[in-house]
């Protein structure tokens, strides 16, 4: 298994050059903090309220937004009511009274509209763990203690990509407002304060495309919410990106030389739940998975199929079939028309038989 890795700036050909943006034009993201703590008081707005971020220098329009609230602390999170507010009124409820009954314990939560899995109540139970979630819906939310909206304003926007375009507001004061809403002895704190990361980049990057905004599509290499122009080279065992945020190019050396005879199949796929595609090969020689973790860079292999020597013809069709934000391992076996899927909940294999033996089925998939 090859699993050394290089960047290479040269690999992309003149006429893809040609097409890409100048180096001027690429995503610029930009990350605003706020790092003194926010007290959670019982039954009232928090101290300090709001807690609020400057943000200045930025030119270019917003593309995406994501919101990071650092190491929360609350034994009853239903009480909470978390709003972002940007400079020019708009406002974004990231978190209204819920989940419950979960607690957060030094959590860090981050709100991305491309993160893979949604804050809401359906969380339930223990301690909700740090990463990336999408806004949920909020029937509970409360209004109170924030802003009124006025002329002008959206109040309150539906995703955190209503901050985005050109005319939105975004230099100036950022404003985060918490409240806890139930008398009943639970305080807490944000004990490493929040922090604001925008995406920029001009309306059009590349000539012919409007790029406005992301739109959150697979396969993503860089987490920005596009899809990005990749192939899986079988010859050498090797990855060829172009990064849509920097119209940068890389290489990456992730699976055996054709020459080996292991036959490795390209299997790109959201493994790690942190709304990256992770870097993946089936192994079609010995049924094994491997798979390079988009964050952390380490590597898991996992044996789930059947050896090719075994004749039964397995193909890989990895995916999220639970819906709770990871990819799930899984195959279908055309020798005998069962799809065999292997839950990242670790819960037992699931088999179902929908396919017909023999007749040429395979897996219809995008």
């Amino acid at each position: 298994m090859r699993c050394s890795s290089r960047v290479s700036l040269g690999l992309v050909t003149a006429g893809l050059i040609a097409m890409l943006a100048a180096p001027a034009e690429a995503q610029i993201v930009t990350t605003f903090s706020n790092v003194n703590p926010i007290l959670i008081n019982d039954g009232v707005v928090a101290t300090p309220s709001p807690s609020t971020i400057t943000v200045a220098g930025l030119t270019q329009q917003i593309v995406k937004v994501r919101v990071s609230l650092n190491r929360l602390t609350h034994g009853q999170p239903i009480d909470l009511s978390i709003w972002l507010i940007a400079p020019g009124g708009s406002s974004f409820l990231l978190l209204g009274r819920s989940p419950y009954p979960s607690t957060l314990n030094d959590t860090t939560l981050q709100f991305d509209d491309c993160a893979p899995r949604v804050l809401a109540s359906s969380v339930g139970g223990g301690v909700i763990p740090s990463g990336r979630y999408r806004p949920g819906v909020y029937p509970f939310a409360l209004f109170t203690d924030i802003p009124a909206p006025t002329a002008g304003t959206v109040f309150p926007l539906n995703t955190l990509a209503g901050f985005n375009g050109s005319g939105a507001s975004k230099n100036g004061t950022w404003s985060l407002y918490v409240r806890d809403h139930s008398t009943n002895g639970f305080t807490g704190v944000m004990a490493g304060g929040w922090s604001l990361t925008l995406y920029t980049q001009p309306a059009q990057p590349i000539t012919g495309l409007s790029l406005f905004g992301t739109g959150c599509q697979k396969p993503d290499y860089d987490g920005d919410g596009r899809v990005d122009v990749a192939v899986y080279r079988p010859v050498t065992g090797e990855w060829w990106v172009i990064n849509s945020s920097t119209e940068s190019g890389s290489v990456v050396a992730w699976g055996a030389p054709a020459s080996s005879g292991v036959g490795d199949i390209a299997v790109p796929a959201d493994y790690d739940g942190d709304g990256v595609t992770d870097l993946a090969v089936y192994r079609q020689s010995t049924g094994v998975w491997y798979i390079r973790n988009s964050t952390t860079l380490a590597t898991t292999s996992i044996a789930f199929g059947a050896p090719a020597s075994l004749g039964l013809a397995d193909t890989p069709v990895p995916g999220d079939y639970e819906g709770d934000g990871l990819a799930d391992l899984a195959i279908y076996r055309a020798g005998t028309g069962e799809w065999l899927i292997r839950p990242s909940n670790g819960t037992p294999v699931i088999v179902r038989n929908w396919g017909a033996p023999g007749l040429g089925d395979y897996p219809a998939r995008r």
